[in-house]
């Protein structure tokens, strides 16, 4: 058996695209692979006899038995990769194997309608080598069926240069992308961590920023070796983070190679390897990133440098493409592995008495998201929050997230079938998931989420029978505790009811009804000061998700309830349907007019801090 690997020569394949291939094509060759170059090719433009005979040319050394090793894409249309496996398919028994460097169909928007045409091609092979496991799992979702799927993980980035020097510890970050695409860089805020720009020139001068410019290999590596600091691997762009999110960035080889730890999102596909081997700092903010670069040592420094030194040995050497494909081949010569994937990769949601009873077992904070949070981080504002840029960058950080028993990450409880909801329910989400089906399966990756309906289970529930014992279970969580509602200035969780009558004790911070977002540091302050020692019950929308992350890390215990006040007061009123509640918020309904608040001493000496 021979193998022939492919190398796209054809415009625009430059940069990374191309090192990248030929990169697996040089590892190829060290193993006795034949290479096959693909050139630029336009099926429109071309008679179908003139496609014929250029893959005949490009086939000429291939025979009965043999194995093509196909790098995606070509960067050709999709009709030439499709006529390249049918000629590949008439030599008996030959095989394929698909290494996807790239899903054209993820990049762009405007390409999202050829995916079903991507995987049935990538059904086609024996042996997929995918970027990474968040793309196993979303190719798989949407109609993978090959049985043997490799997970790449790293690029290697080979230097044949000698290293000699330890890049010096600095607070500052070197980012290497083009500043028109990444456009974060040009409104860098932080004067005392500076930013080296790399590659392209900016078209704004920002005194907190040095342009560095394009600078080849051999320059780029020792020019980031000696000015040290840290790599930064970063998007705000949301369908960019998106795809990020299942593919892995030659960028990061880079820094690691020159010696620097890596700053990178929550949300990057590569975030657990760079916290799991150490080798920089996983953030959901710049800020945050900021505060972490501001308070490092240099010993902490160096340490991050050593780890990142052991790493940078294997890539610089290729050791993970040489592994790749080694893996690739052998994988391909197993005959006990056959048939369709069996694995389950569906979004694994708990039930509603799971999570409570995790919550409680482990005194896990939650985050429940919501449709409102995925508008958010899809670029719309929602009734009582505005878009923000920084939000929609923390709920996508915080969504990459893996449950824990510090911190559970909630999603609704609709991928599993819409049944148990009433009609008006089951037409607003099955229209949520005809709008963002997609947008689910490439971001809802973890092993598993709580349920975000743990505090809805009344109102959009076809059979309501089952509500009050489930009201019963819930109370579970402050039973006994002293709790610290976090809540908007109408919402008067708990007054006029006896929702929270089983908790020890009660006082609440008053944030605005609207735009909390824009008060999170004081929010946040405000918890750290007097929620110690407390359960702290955040009514605040969106903003809730990031307060319940950011001080869950702090130690302390947090629970987004969103809506359970109006939830149990209908309950309570025995509603078939979404009512007005007198007296305060009520759960989407009216936008909040008409509200009268009536005077209550008791709730007013509850506020101990009002920030609205």
């Amino acid at each position: 058996m021979k193998v022939h690997i492919t190398n796209t020569y054809a415009s625009p394949v430059t940069g990374a695209v191309f090192i990248a291939q030929s990169l697996i094509v040089d590892t190829g060759k060290e193993m006795g692979f034949t290479e096959i170059g693909i050139p630029r090719y336009t099926i429109k433009k071309e008679a179908p006899e003139e496609l014929d005979q250029l893959l005949d040319g490009m086939l000429g050394g291939f025979r009965d038995g043999d194995t093509l090793f196909l790098q995606t894409p070509t960067w050709n249309e999709h009709e030439f990769e499709t006529a390249l496996l049918d000629k590949v398919a008439k030599y008996k028994n030959s095989k394929v194997i698909i290494f996807i460097h790239d899903v054209i169909a993820l990049m762009f928007k405007s390409n999202r309608y050829i995916l079903p045409q991507l995987v049935e091609e990538y059904n086609r092979a024996d042996v997929v080598i995918v970027p990474s496991e968040n793309m196993r799992k979303y190719l798989i979702r949407n109609g993978l069926k090959v049985s043997k799927i490799i997970v790449q993980e790293v690029w290697d980035h080979i230097y044949n240069y000698p290293v000699n020097e330890k890049p010096p510890f600095k607070r500052q970050v070197s980012f290497i992308g083009n500043p028109n695409k990444f456009k974060f860089t040009s409104t860098w805020p932080y004067s005392d961590v500076r930013l080296r720009q790399y590659a392209g020139s900016m078209k704004k001068h920002n005194n907190n920023v040095d342009d560095i410019g394009f600078l080849p290999d051999q320059v780029l590596i020792p020019n980031l070796l000696m000015n040290g600091g840290f790599g930064l691997v970063w998007s705000t762009d949301s369908y960019w983070s998106d795809y990020m999110h299942v593919n892995t960035s030659h960028k990061i080889g880079t820094y690691l190679v020159a010696g620097l730890p890596i700053i990178i999102d929550e949300n990057n596909s590569n975030a657990e390897m760079v916290r799991k081997n150490k080798l920089g700092f996983v953030v959901e903010s710049l800020d945050e990133a900021i505060d972490l670069i501001k308070k490092t040592t240099e010993a902490e420094y160096s340490e991050l440098r050593e780890n990142v030194g052991k790493f940078a040995f294997l890539l610089r050497n290729g050791f993970f493409a040489k592994k790749l494909v080694t893996n690739a081949v052998f994988e391909l010569l197993q005959n006990n592995i056959s048939g369709e994937t069996d694995d389950n990769v569906s979004i694994n949601v708990l039930k509603r008495e799971q999570t409570i009873e995790y919550l409680i077992k482990n005194k896990a904070s939650i985050a429940r998201f919501g449709s409102g949070e995925f508008n958010l981080i899809n670029g719309a504002g929602i009734s009582f929050q505005e878009y923000s840029e920084e939000l929609a960058v923390r709920l996508r950080n915080i969504l990459a997230v893996q449950s824990n028993s510090n911190f559970v990450l909630g999603v609704p409880d609709i991928f599993d079938g819409l049944d148990n909801l009433n009609e008006a329910a089951q037409k607003f989400w099955a229209g949520n998931l005809n709008k963002w089906e997609d947008f689910y399966n490439q971001m809802l990756t973890a092993d598993w989420y709580g349920n975000s309906f743990m505090t809805r289970p009344y109102i959009d529930l076809k059979d309501k029978s089952q509500a009050s014992a489930h009201f019963k279970n819930l109370k579970r969580l402050w039973d006994s505790q002293n709790i610290l509602i976090v809540e908007g200035k109408n919402s008067r969780s708990g007054v006029g009811n006896d929702l929270f009558d089983n908790a020890k004790s009660i006082e609440r911070i008053i944030v605005p009804s609207k735009n909390a977002f824009a008060k999170l540091s004081e929010i946040e302050q405000s918890i750290q000061s007097h929620g110690s020692d407390k359960l702290v019950l955040l009514m605040i929308g969106p903003t809730a998700k990031v307060v319940a992350h950011d001080l869950s890390k702090q130690g302390f215990w947090l629970i987004d309830m969103g809506h359970i006040d109006s939830e149990y007061e209908w309950f309570k009123m025995g509603a078939e349907k979404k009512v007005q509640i007198s007296g305060k918020h009520t759960a989407e309904f009216n936008n909040d007019t008409d509200i009268h608040l009536e005077p209550n001493s008791k709730y007013d000496q509850q506020v101990i801090v009002d920030l609205s």
